[in-house]
């Protein structure tokens, strides 16, 4: 590359985003932020004028020397341009491969239409309605559905990936309401398992629009519950009939439904809800700032962890940090209450419960707690795993 050299870019999305603009390719997913002179940079190169005639369009227009250089191996880096003076460069982003091609927009409009998500919020509110009128507080014990742990265990793991794949499908439906292909894959929050969708094209969007992709899911997860609400008042109210086993199990994916409702509220990861906060603010890496404003803080007043250096992050950027940062510890307290009130005595009643089975029980009890105690070895066997990659 030289000061004559021309390029030639792939196809790009630049959209007004603020005071700057973003700008990506949707077939690879790789999105920047860039202010206006850079915005300018592209398009005049785009018509095939050289480096040295960007930069001297540039320099004269905002009245100071402009270099395009660094710019323009950050543009080839991110695979925005596609050759250099004539020849093909080599391409380090692989091309997505989208998921249910086949769901167009026009098969999942109505979904989104403002008559049917209206639809939706009201029968939300109904079943909110019922929780506190009838009393429909989910307790830990509501995952007990069947005496034996294995059926219980199997039962909730397939129950719950099947809650999840509905939450992340709708994530995909929305998007592609607005034209906007995804893809799923699996990845992890802290030690756990989880699955999600790859909407990096949602960048594309408008705010409105990106805020009804993000929203989608939960918005589903609380159309669920207040399902499984209202079949619970039905039930108890003679109009339907549901088995002992029927109704425990409705019981038991509320509280399902309830706990990944939750997980979305835990600040201190990136779930839906610091997408839509992330948006809203029009911040860089909120987390990643959020974590060295907190470290700096503990320095501060109790010398722990090192000095962090912040000089990097805007003002404007700070004072977000400085209130995303209470609900970033009020997602961690949230988080040790869920553990406390319903994640450890639901793994000490299991615990409990299976060695009472294989010590004291008949066959029956002694296979069901040796089946379940050995899920439970292969689980932590899996977790020690992980804790030594993660070292």
């Amino acid at each position: 590359m030289n000061p004559e050299s021309t390029f030639k870019f792939f196809d790009l999305h630049i959209g007004k985003e603020g005071e700057d603009y973003i700008v990506g390719r949707q077939d690879t997913g790789v999105y920047i932020s860039l202010p206006e002179p850079g915005v300018e940079a592209i398009n005049f190169l785009r018509e095939g004028k050289s480096l040295k005639e960007a930069e001297a369009f540039l320099s004269e227009k905002y009245g100071e020397e402009i270099t395009l250089k660094g710019l323009v191996e950050d543009f080839i880096e991110c695979g925005f341009i596609k050759s250099v003076d004539g020849v093909v460069l080599e391409q380090v982003h692989e091309l997505k491969e989208y998921h249910f091609t086949w769901v167009k927009k026009s098969h999942v409009k109505w979904l989104f239409s403002k008559i049917t998500v209206g639809l939706q919020i009201v029968f939300i509110v109904s079943g909110v309605f019922l929780l506190f009128y009838k009393g429909y507080i989910p307790m830990y014990s509501d995952l007990f559905f069947h005496p034996w742990y294995t059926v219980v265990g199997g039962v909730t793991f397939v129950c719950a990936w099947l809650l999840v794949f509905k939450h992340e499908f709708y994530h995909l439906l929305a998007a592609k309401n607005y034209g906007v292909e995804g893809q799923f894959s699996f990845s992890h929050r802290l030690y756990f398992v989880v699955a999600e969708t790859d909407l990096t094209n949602v960048w594309s969007l408008p705010k409105r629009q990106r805020y009804v992709v993000y929203f989608a899911g939960l918005l589903t997860d609380f159309f669920f519950m207040a399902l499984c609400f209202w079949l619970r008042f039905l039930a108890d109210s003679g109009v339907i009939n549901l088995s002992g086993f029927g109704y425990a199990l409705v019981k038991g994916l509320i509280l399902m439904q309830l706990t990944q409702i939750l997980w979305q509220f835990l600040f201190f990861m990136k779930t839906d809800i610091y997408y839509v906060i992330v948006t809203m603010f029009r911040t860089t890496d909120l987390l990643a700032d959020t974590h060295r404003y907190i470290k700096e803080k503990l320095h501060q007043y109790f010398n722990v962890f090192s000095k962090q250096d912040l000089s990097l992050i805007s003002e404007r950027e700070r004072k977000v940090i400085k209130y995303y940062s209470a609900f970033y510890l009020l997602g961690s307290c949230a988080t040790m209450v869920v553990f406390l009130f319903y994640l450890l005595p639901i793994t000490v009643e299991f615990l409990a419960g299976s060695l009472e089975g294989v010590l004291h029980g008949a066959f029956a009890e002694k296979t069901d707690g040796l089946v379940f105690i050995s899920i439970l070895i292969v689980y932590l066997g899996l977790l020690g795993r992980a804790l030594q990659k993660r070292e």
